[in-house]
């Protein structure tokens, strides 16, 4: 929106320069005054407003969907909740296949240890700019009776705290290392899984949905 031009006395022929915007101001013969205004293109570029820097987001609010810049295509964020605990899941792609989880928690909570898990994924097939080995899972971790869940990571101490990337470049390590590559799955339940040291564990459980061409239905 450009600056409004005060222009309540005007004289005839006359002509003022307000940060780029030319007004010029003529009487014709029957008296009426007629204004003509003209912009020039560093003036257009200054009076460009960007959005990020005027807008505030408070971080505990839930954001169904938010715009991302260049070629990136941003699928969106949520919020998963349980029992006293919570993520965010901040997902971008496809240039950028990524994930990033950050875990919140009530206050006291006595925390052992955490797991991010990918439970049921429906899985895409490789394309020619892929890492083929990077989609070979292999087979579940036996740690759920359904049988059809995968680790991304187990933490401890601080770590817990900490915003978890899954990226194309994500390996689950148990004796022997095992690819999580995020751009493998097209559809999936992420699950943060908390550990108490009473031995008991809660979850929150959240969606997540691949933005690759190759996952969109026909």
């Amino acid at each position: 929106m450009f600056p409004r031009l005060a222009l309540a006395s005007l004289l005839p022929l006359t002509a003022c320069d307000v940060g780029g915007v030319v007004a010029s101001t003529e009487t014709n013969v029957e008296g009426d005054n007629e204004t003509n205004a003209t912009v020039d293109d560093v003036a257009i570029d200054e009076l460009v407003v960007d959005a990020d820097t005027s807008i505030d987001v408070d971080a505990n609010v839930e954001i169904d969907a938010f715009i991302g810049g260049g070629d990136d295509i941003v699928a969106g964020s949520q919020h998963a909740r349980g029992d006293d605990v919570a993520f965010s899941m901040a997902y971008r792609g496809v240039i950028f296949e990524e994930a990033r989880l950050t875990p919140s928690y009530a206050p006291g909570l006595a925390i052992s240890s955490i797991e991010w898990l990918v439970r049921a994924p429906v899985f895409d097939e490789p394309t020619i700019v892929d890492d083929a080995a990077a989609f070979a899972w292999g087979e579940p971790d036996e740690i759920d009776a359904d049988g059809d869940t995968f680790v991304l990571a187990a933490l401890f101490g601080d770590d817990v705290n900490v915003t978890f990337l899954w990226d194309t470049q994500t390996r689950f390590c148990d004796g022997e290392c095992a690819p999580r590559s995020i751009s493998a799955v097209c559809d999936a339940e992420v699950v943060l899984r908390v550990w108490l040291t009473d031995g008991t564990s809660r979850e929150a459980i959240g969606d997540h949905t691949s933005a690759r061409v190759t996952c969109q239905p026909d």
